[in-house]
């Protein structure tokens, strides 16, 4: 499915910010879902993803405006699969650092696992499942409740920063 419009954008909303994910007219998303405003975690924000947001939009070698220009369409325009290469050439690289076999990384270990881990985490919060397929991009189903009623940006910012949590997970390190 293509979809003319402009390039990931930060927007504020309500004093939260959010990514816009809308693609440009070369490029593809699966469903018509997909296109949709992503809250920010408070922690990304905090690890300086605003300011190298920023550095993107001024460079004037990132032809594509893309936050991260360094993906790049495959075949089929799809710009994921340049992920899932990337990170199973690091999970390889890591798991040659790590002497004992039970620690190691599997073969099911992929890119695509965050997508799982994000939905998990959300359920395990008892997130209520609207949210969770809106805030996924995920198709809703056709049930005609589904059409009624929309959720604020408010709320999804405070369904992401409140539930979004990884016990023992410690990025402070990161910070700017």
């Amino acid at each position: 499915m293509k979809y003319a419009s402009s390039p990931p954008q930060i927007l504020l909303l309500k004093m939260k910010l959010f990514v816009s994910v809308l693609t440009i007219k070369t490029e593809r998303v699966k469903t018509a879902n997909a296109i949709r405003i992503i809250p920010i975690h408070p922690t990304l924000i905090k690890c300086g993803f605003l300011q190298y947001v920023e550095q993107q939009k001024n460079d004037i070698t990132n032809k594509t405006q893309r936050i991260f220009p360094e993906l790049i369409p495959n075949c089929r325009g799809e710009l994921s699969a340049s992920v899932s290469k990337f990170f199973n050439r690091l999970l390889d690289k890591l798991n040659e650092t790590i002497d004992n076999n039970d620690d190691k990384f599997l073969p099911k270990h992929v890119a695509h696992s965050f997508r799982h881990t994000f939905r998990s985490e959300l359920r395990n919060h008892q997130v209520p499942h609207e949210r969770v397929v809106i805030l996924g991009g995920w198709d809703q189903g056709s049930s005609l409740a589904s059409h009624y009623g929309s959720i604020s940006a408010k709320e999804l910012y405070k369904t992401v920063s409140e539930n979004l949590t990884f016990d023992g997970l410690d990025l402070s390190h990161l910070y700017v």
